[in-house]
């Protein structure tokens, strides 16, 4: 079998695992925006637009904010239409929540270490963290899930 055989057999494939699996489809912006936001957290220092008066509103905070928002976001939504129970979805929301903080921990960890002209900002992190709370509550009203049950 040539190589547009072989490549042929691999999208039949691909295909219908996707078909089968909806929730893989479904993740599929999550993974898009996860590897956007990865390549802009480690763009070199000299490659972000300096702007004075977003500076002095700290509006990279919010930047964080929505991006982590976003992020949780994208990551639990599929979890509505799943088959999983309500306590099971909560469980899952926040564990992914708690993945999304430990990643805005590691991104400034990597940005300090690894990237040229960026710096480990712990305003980052409680703006990151405070993002994925901001999306596990929407996610968590989403599923129409009590915070407390009676």
């Amino acid at each position: 079998m040539g190589k547009g055989g072989l490549f042929l057999v691999s999208l039949i494939f691909v295909q219908k695992l996707l078909l089968r699996n909806k929730l893989i489809v479904q993740l599929i912006p999550a993974i898009i925006f996860f590897f956007i936001t990865f390549y802009l957290f480690t763009l070199p220092g000299k490659s972000i637009p300096k702007v004075g008066w977003m500076e002095e509103i700290k509006m990279d905070k919010l930047v964080h904010v929505g991006l982590f928002f976003t992020c949780i976001v994208l990551w639990c939504f599929p979890l509505k239409k799943t088959a999983l129970d309500n306590p099971s979805k909560m469980f899952w929301t926040l564990f992914i929540s708690f993945i999304g903080i430990c990643y805005g921990i590691a991104i400034e960890y990597i940005q300090k270490y690894y990237v040229v002209g960026r710096s480990f900002d712990l305003f980052d992190i409680s703006a990151d963290s405070i993002g994925c709370i901001i999306g596990y509550i929407v996610t968590i009203k989403y599923f129409k899930v009590p915070f407390v049950k009676t």
